[in-house]
């Protein structure tokens, strides 16, 4: 390994120092040590967005146990600021983490001291979670030390993980906070906490807490504490790959949201959005939604002007209930079965051309199931259906498609889907062609595919998106449904051109989701 140059950045020297040191450890000694490949990128993230460093500041960096992010911190102090006093405060759970991070921040320290600027150091020896459960505590003397504990800056790539068990303290605090306990929200609640009256929390979140039904009541705690006033959005060949969100504690001020969106760590377009724009009072679920640009930001007020959801006029959306692990002896033929007697299993393969078909050549799963008994909830009746899979294109842009399932194609009274393939149906009777022509159309038009790419981001869309998705008056279904059916033959175009006609959607829309389509295919 080549020797370490000034004039590369911090964040780059402390990871090779890192790589160097790992690399002398006794193979027995690496299990305690997690280094991902893509540390760096994460920290040149970071220094992105780290912003308005004040003389003094004080940062916790609770989960930083190479001393990375720091590096990305001192970079940025580094690159337009001088006689800046920092102290820093690490938690380091693991003694054996001590001497590379100690060695690490010897080294920023030392590289500092050339900008006129300094650092002092403090790691505490300690679970980050399991020190703060009094935060939230009411008791006077809990809030005294509080008061004590504050910083002006924290910097957090949280772990991101279910616990199993919780002691009675993080009981109480995730009874108030969340639905289903995760390590990444209890950093959040005690980083919310720590922060000074007008400090800052940058965090690298995973997507799945922008939007999902798993940390709504998560983010309806966070943001009542802390309010968002940056999002930064990294992507690479257009392709998002991360999200860096800052928030501050005080501002009532504060009325709107920063967006800045990066390619390969270059800055190339930032603009600003009021925060209610971005995330209405009337939004129960405070979704964090990821617009690229203000054409992004009318797509997502003309789709939330639509009032009603499925529940609204009496749909329901939800998963297919069939998982192979689970009904391994149903998929086997038996001996002297009669294959007729068997009932239709359907994947997310056979939703084609907007429709089913059935059965498909040379496909290696299991296309039929057996019926039984003790099996019957996870079959469903062979009725009018919408069906839906998610995409997982390349380039995200596309994320559902829908099709439409007729009964006749089956002589079952009872039909199987695998748990990938989403169906949508009408709680009391029966869908008519129209209303599933007409929702079939909308869900696969490029206004709905676009809008769940902004709310979504790259996140799988699942039934639980689906139900809380704004959906437009009963009446435009059925005119939308009933211009469909008078086609001859059905295609995007086709869907995007009655669409955006029965709709009037406003042209400037219109051509922005026509120059996308040619832009992704």
């Amino acid at each position: 390994m080549k020797n370490i140059t000034p004039k590369e950045s911090l964040s780059y020297q402390i990871y090779r120092l890192t790589a160097e040191y790992l690399h002398s450890l006794k193979k027995k000694d690496l299990k305690d040590f997690v280094m991902t490949s893509d540390s760096l990128k994460k920290a040149e993230e970071f220094f992105q967005a780290i912003d308005n460093i004040d003389s003094q500041v004080s940062v916790l960096l609770p989960d930083d146990t190479t001393g990375i992010l720091a590096a990305a911190f001192a970079d940025k102090i580094a690159e337009s600021c001088s006689n800046i006093k920092i102290k820093m405060t690490f938690y380091v759970e693991n003694k054996k983490h001590i001497p590379l991070l100690e060695q690490n921040l010897q080294f920023i320290k030392d590289r500092f001291k050339k900008s006129n600027n300094t650092i002092d150091s403090v790691i505490e020896t300690k679970n980050f979670i399991k020190t703060q459960t009094h935060l939230l505590n009411e008791e006077p003397l809990f809030r005294g030390i509080e008061n004590q504990r504050n910083f002006d800056l924290i910097l957090s790539n949280p772990p991101v993980y279910k616990i199993c068990k919780l002691t009675s303290d993080l009981k109480s605090i995730n009874n108030t906070v969340s639905g289903q306990a995760n390590i990444f929200t209890f950093y959040l609640v005690f980083a919310s906490q720590l922060l000074t009256e007008k400090g800052q929390l940058i965090i690298l979140t995973p997507e799945k807490f922008l939007s999902s039904r798993y940390f709504t009541n998560f983010r309806k705690w966070l943001l009542n504490h802390i309010k968002p006033v940056a999002i930064h959005l990294f992507q690479n060949d257009s392709i998002l790959e991360d999200v860096i969100l800052t928030f501050k504690k005080s501002p009532a001020e504060l009325t709107t949201v920063k967006i800045n969106l990066y390619e390969a760590q270059h800055p190339i377009k930032s603009f600003s959005t009021p925060v209610k724009s971005l995330i209405p009072a009337r939004d129960a679920n405070k979704v964090i939604p990821l617009p690229l640009d203000e054409l992004e930001i009318e797509i997502l007020h003309y789709v939330r002007s639509w009032k009603k959801r499925f529940s609204y006029i009496g749909l329901k959306a939800a998963s297919g209930r069939i998982i192979l692990a689970e009904v391994k002896s149903l998929l086997k033929v038996l001996k002297k079965e009669d294959e007729k007697a068997r009932k239709p299993l359907l994947w997310p393969d056979h939703l084609q051309n907007f429709s089913i078909t059935h059965p498909i050549e040379n496909f290696k799963a299991p296309q039929t199931i057996r019926f039984a008994v003790e099996a019957e909830k996870r079959f469903i009746k062979n009725q009018r259906y919408i069906m839906v899979k998610r995409m997982m294109t390349a380039n995200h842009r596309r994320k559902i498609y829908a099709g439409y399932y007729a009964p006749a194609l089956f002589e079952s009274n009872l039909i199987a889907l695998e748990k990938r393939l989403i169906y949508i149906w009408k709680i009391e009777g029966k869908l008519s062609l129209e209303e599933s022509l007409g929702i079939m159309a909308i869900l696969n038009s490029s206004l709905i595919n676009h809008y769940l790419r902004i709310v979504n981001g790259t996140r799988p869309i699942s039934a639980a998106d689906l139900r809380i998705l704004p959906i437009p008056d009963y009446e435009k279904i059925i005119e939308i449904g009933a211009a469909i059916n008078h086609l001859k033959e059905l295609n995007y175009s086709h869907i995007d051109q009655i669409v955006h006609e029965k709709f009037k959607i406003p042209a400037n829309i219109q051509h922005y989701l026509e120059k996308e389509n040619e832009k992704y295919g």
